[in-house]
């Protein structure tokens, strides 16, 4: 039985060898089987990308309950986790991509950790805009997270920019009385608080905050947050009164919906430390800033920038009861965590900074040297000034003049006069801002960001 079998491949194996043709075949045929097997093995069956679909959903929803919760750390994870089983589930032009992209960049974000996140927001824009159009509500949410990006790298006028085509498309399609119109002014008016614009802020907090009430009602944490940054706003405005009573409104609320240990009552809680040190309340102030503090490097970590904020705000009430060198401990702290981040370009940077070179010399430095370590440190405070402001800005001006002096003191006449000269070829076509311009400040800014 077997010889025969034998004779037939030895007589095969005897023929000529095929031709380029039917080489060229062969190569074909081979390549296609590989190609359908490696496609087989890569497509999941129709049940598999089912289960992987579930699980996404499951995973998404975990990722927004651990942000509600506060779980940072854990929500990232989830995150992380949900893009890359999106891109398996649905493929990378889905909805769902577009979902778990923006939730991630949101929560990167919120830790001042910006690399890849303007290309995160883009592609999720890409494929909103391809399936919805360019102005539907689905592009203006991710528009607006990428706003809120670009203003939390000091970015001011992209990110106004941004929010203002964000408004547009919501009050086009959704109108003027919607929750999203109301988070979009709520978030433009941070943006002209930041860029030193409080008056123009105002009227958009009210706005927001009217809106709100009306929407979601007096107890939503949504009200909370535009009553927060309306009472900040009115404090930077001098109505400490009315500002303090607005964030413990806001600070009520938080505590009754978020939790009394969210980071959303530890932002209420430094601010009001802000307000009550402002009216000399200071026991109280100090108080209210150490919970915020604890709360904040719990949830947030040590090395956040809103970590910063309530370590400025509790340094600020320690210059303020005569004990500058704790004081001079929490800024360095501060500074050293915005200058390192991924927020160092935000105007809080030069804010901290300035705070720090506004402290007395210790008792035991010479002050050439104090100037000499700060002089570096105002220079970055200029260029944070320069760009979210402009270079004729008033706060740019009084940063300017501040680094003069520093190189000055410092024994470094050269420097000081380059600076000089550069502030007065920025202000030589503008005589408002170059004229009557107060010199750099004895005291710490009225109200540090929250």
């Amino acid at each position: 039985m077997l010889r025969p079998w034998f004779r037939r491949m030895s007589d095969a194996a005897r023929k000529p060898v095929a031709g380029p043709v039917g080489i060229a075949l062969i190569v074909a045929a081979l390549s296609a089987s590989v190609g359908i097997a490696w496609w087989r093995l890569q497509t999941p069956r129709p049940d598999e990308r089912a289960r992987q679909q579930a699980a996404w959903v499951d995973l998404a929803d975990q990722v927004q309950a651990f942000r509600r919760g506060g779980r940072h750390a854990e929500a990232l994870r989830a995150a992380k986790a949900s893009v890359t089983l999106a891109a398996e589930a649905y493929g990378p032009s889905h909805p769902a991509m577009a979902e778990a992209l923006n939730e991630l960049a949101q929560l990167l974000v919120a830790e001042s950790r910006f690399d890849g996140v303007d290309s995160m927001f883009a592609r999720a824009i890409e494929i909103q805009s391809r399936l919805t159009g360019p102005e539907s509500p689905e592009v203006a949410s991710t528009v607006n997270n990428l706003a809120l990006a670009w203003e939390r790298q000091g970015d001011l006028a992209r990110a106004a920019e941004a929010y203002r085509r964000v408004l547009a498309i919501y009050e086009k399609t959704v109108g003027r009385e919607d929750a999203l119109t109301a988070r979009t002014l709520n978030n433009l008016a941070c943006v002209l608080d930041a860029q030193g614009d409080p008056e123009a802020a105002a009227k958009l907090h009210r706005d927001a905050l009217d809106l709100r009430e009306k929407l979601v009602g007096p107890g939503h944490l949504d009200t909370a947050e535009s009553l927060a940054n309306l009472a900040v706003n009115t404090a930077e405005r001098g109505d400490l009164a009315t500002a303090e009573s607005l964030q413990r409104q806001a600070l009520a609320i938080r505590e009754r919906v978020a939790g009394a240990m969210h980071p959303l009552t530890a932002s209420s809680l430094t601010s009001l430390a802000t307000i009550l040190r402002r009216l000399d309340r200071f026991a109280e102030a100090e108080l209210a800033a150490l919970a915020g503090l604890a709360i904040r490097q719990e949830a947030l970590g040590f090395r956040n920038p809103s970590t910063a904020s309530s370590l400025e705000a509790l340094a600020a009430i320690r210059a303020d009861r005569g004990r500058p060198e704790s004081a001079r401990a929490l800024l360095t702290k501060a500074v050293a965590i915005r200058t390192r981040s991924g927020a160092a370009g935000h105007p809080h940077t030069a804010d901290s900074i300035e705070r720090l070179a506004d402290l007395p010399a210790e008792d035991d430095a010479e002050p050439s040297a104090t100037a000499r370590q700060l002089a570096p440190l105002l220079e970055q405070a200029v260029q944070v000034r320069v760009t979210a402001h402009g270079k004729n800005h008033p706060k740019t001006i009084s940063t300017s003049r501040r680094l003069a002096a520093a190189w000055r003191t410092a024994g470094d006449e050269e420097r000081a006069l380059a600076v000089e000269k550069q502030l007065a070829e920025q202000t030589a076509g503008d005589t408002t801002a170059a004229r009557d311009q107060p010199p750099a400040p004895d005291s710490p800014p009225a109200t540090p960001p929250n």
